[in-house]
């Protein structure tokens, strides 16, 4: 997993050394089958397991014209905090408070409490980078 607390998808790695660095072989499984595979620097890489990543909150969440979900950062300094991202507008994304680029939440409870604060204030949303 990429070490920044917005990753959500975990790969399959195998090391190797190449042009004396050494560089991990990411695989994952598409949705629809097909595995993609990439290489990436191992340094900006995070080891995780299965049950750590299954563990993390992922939520769904809607209201009305809101759609999105609450999500558990797995790595970085914001492990176990929370980030909500609502698609309610064209290049909506994370919900963010005092102009922030993500409010991250320390509890489930407080990033239902963000959400609630959109959805029913009309809350602008950042845009996603």
């Amino acid at each position: 997993m990429q070490s920044y607390p917005e990753q959500e998808r975990a790969a399959v790695v195998g090391a190797v050394f190449r042009l004396g660095q050494w560089v991990a072989m990411k695989s994952y499984t598409l949705p629809d089958g097909r595995v993609w595979r990439t290489m990436d620097s191992v340094d900006r890489l995070e080891v995780v397991t299965a049950e750590q990543l299954a563990a993390a909150g992922r939520l769904e969440v809607a209201h009305g014209a809101h759609r999105g979900r609450i999500v558990q950062a797995v790595v970085s300094s914001r492990a176990g905090q929370f980030r909500v991202v609502c698609t309610c507008a064209p290049g909506a994304g994370e919900i963010c408070r005092d102009g922030r680029k993500v409010t991250w939440c320390p509890s489930l409870n407080s990033a239902r409490d963000l959400w609630d604060w959109h959805v029913y204030s009309g809350a602008p949303v950042d845009s996603a980078a």
